[in-house]
C-alpha cells in the first residue's frame, strides 16, 4: 500500500517538474521575442512641415495676413480678394497698394480688376473701364463709346478729347469738318494736310 502511495507521489512529483520545465522554457522564449521586438523597434518623430507662404516666419494658422501683400486675411475676405495671393487680379499691383480704391466707380475695387487685362477689347483697361463687359460702353460720357475713340485715335477717358474735336493736323479745323475732302486734287485728304501750314515755304499752304 505504502509502495503504491509513493510512486504516485513520484508521478506527481515527475510530472510537476516536467510542467514547471516546460513554463520557464515558453517564458524565456516570449521573453526573447519581446526583447527582439523592442531592440528592432525605430522611433520616428515626424516633424511637421509649417507652412508659411510669405515667408515672414509666422505659421500661416497665426499669420493675420498670409500672402503678406498689406491686406489682412480678414480684410481680403471682406472684400472677395484673395488671401493666398498677393496680386489677385494679376496686375503686378500689390492688393495692399490698390487698397480698396474703385479708379472706374463701377463697384468694383481696383484690387479685382486688372490694370493691363481689357476684357471687352474697347481701348480702355478694366480697372479704368465703367463697364469691361460691354464693347459700346462711353467711359468718359462725351456720346462717343470707347471703341469709337479707340478706332478715332482719341482718349477714351478723356471727355474733352473725342472724334468731332479731332484735329489731325492742326490747323483749327476738326477732323469731323474735313474728312472726305482734297481741296488742293493732290490726293491726300485735308484731314492730314494742315491749312496753315506751308511745309515747302512755297507760299501755298498745304
Amino acid at each position: 500500500m505504502c509502495n503504491s502511495r509513493l510512486k504516485i507521489a513520484v508521478c506527481l512529483l515527475g510530472l510537476l517538474i516536467i510542467i514547471c520545465t516546460l513554463s520557464h522554457c515558453s517564458s524565456d522564449k516570449k521573453t526573447g521575442v519581446l526583447a527582439e521586438e523592442n531592440s528592432s523597434t525605430v522611433t520616428v518623430v515626424e516633424k511637421k512641415k509649417i507652412e508659411d507662404l510669405d515667408g515672414d516666419g509666422i505659421a500661416d494658422s497665426q499669420d493675420e495676413d498670409i500672402d503678406g501683400d498689406g491686406l489682412s486675411n480678414k480684410e481680403e475676405e471682406a472684400i472677395n480678394s484673395d488671401p493666398f495671393n498677393k496680386d489677385t487680379d494679376g496686375d503686378g499691383k500689390l492688393d495692399g497698394v490698390e487698397g480698396k480704391k474703385d479708379s472706374d466707380n463701377d463697384s468694383f475695387l481696383d484690387v479685382l480688376e486688372s490694370s493691363v487685362k481689357d476684357k471687352d477689347n474697347d481701348g480702355v483697361v478694366d480697372e479704368l473701364d465703367s463697364d469691361d463687359t460691354d464693347v459700346n460702353n462711353d467711359s468718359d460720357r462725351d456720346g462717343f463709346s470707347n471703341i469709337a475713340e479707340k478706332k478715332a485715335g482719341t482718349n477714351p477717358l478723356d471727355v474733352a478729347s473725342h472724334p468731332t474735336l479731332k484735329d489731325t493736323d492742326k490747323d483749327g479745323k476738326p477732323d469731323k469738318d474735313e474728312m472726305g475732302k482734297d481741296s488742293d486734287k493732290d490726293s491726300k485728304s485735308d484731314v492730314v494736310e494742315s491749312a496753315i501750314l506751308d511745309n515747302d515755304s512755297d507760299g501755298v499752304v498745304d
